[in-house]
Order: C-alpha cells, then structure tokens, then sequence
C-alpha cells in the first residue's frame, strides 16, 4: 500500500507539474519580449551613458571658458578704468594748454593790432610825405 501510495502520488505530482502548452507558450513570448525590452533599454542605458559623457565634457568646456571670459573681463575693466583716468588727465592737460594757448594767443592778437596799427600810421604819413616834398614850381621866364 505504500507503493501504490506513492505511486499515486508521483503520478498526482507529475499531473500538477505539467504546464498547458498555451500557457507555455505564452511565458515564452513575455519571456522573450522582456529579453527584446531588455536589449533596448541596455541600448538605450548606453546611448545615454555616452551622450551624458559628451554633455558633461561640453559643460567643463563651457565653465572653463566662462571663467576665462569672467577673467578677460576683469582684465579688460581695469584697462578700461586706467585709460578712462589717463583719458581724463591728458584733456585736463589738454584744456590746460588750450588756456595757456588762449592766453598767448590773445597777447598775440594785441601785438599784431599795435603792428598794424602802427604800419597803418606809417602808410599815412609816407602818403602825406610826397605832398611835402614836392617841390615848389618855379616859373620860368625866358
């Protein structure tokens, strides 16, 4: 009895063990399905990985290049300031010597209006002197 028990019970295991093939080979596709999503995502996971690479490098190249313009900038600023203020001297200096030039320009003027004043005096008097000069007709008589 106990043979023909576990007889039993091997052929009852055997009956419950078994799969329909339907559903078989339904497991199968999703089995296979998943293995496809699987590749598809390790592609995916790849291609990301790869262009996360890139876009990090791009974004190291970009910071350098943004604390070089940030330098360049600073740079640039203070050249800005220094010629700003050495700008600012030279028309003080400028608007000095324009000064200084209207000043002797103006003594200039006032020496050449007492020349011309003083030419035109002459070109007077040598204007009157023939008349003095002339001397007087002598009549003849013969």
């Amino acid at each position: 009895m106990k043979t023909l028990s576990l007889a039993f019970l091997a052929v009852l295991f055997v009956f419950s063990a078994c799969v329909p093939k339907r559903q078989l080979e339904e497991l199968q596709e999703k089995h296979d399905q998943a293995l496809t999503d699987k590749e598809a995502l390790s592609d995916s996971l790849a291609t990301y990985r790869d262009q996360n690479a890139q876009l990090s490098e791009e974004v190291h190249t970009l910071a350098a290049r943004v604390e070089r313009l940030e330098e360049d900038t600073l740079h640039l600023g203070r050249q800005f300031r220094r010629l700003q203020t050495t700008h600012e001297e030279y028309v003080k200096q400028a608007e000095a010597v324009m000064e200084g030039k209207t000043e002797e320009t103006r003594q200039i003027l006032a020496r050449m209006q007492a020349v011309q004043e003083d030419l035109q005096r002459r070109e007077d008097e040598l204007a009157e002197a023939p008349a003095k000069w002339k001397p007087k007709s002598v009549s003849s008589t013969g």
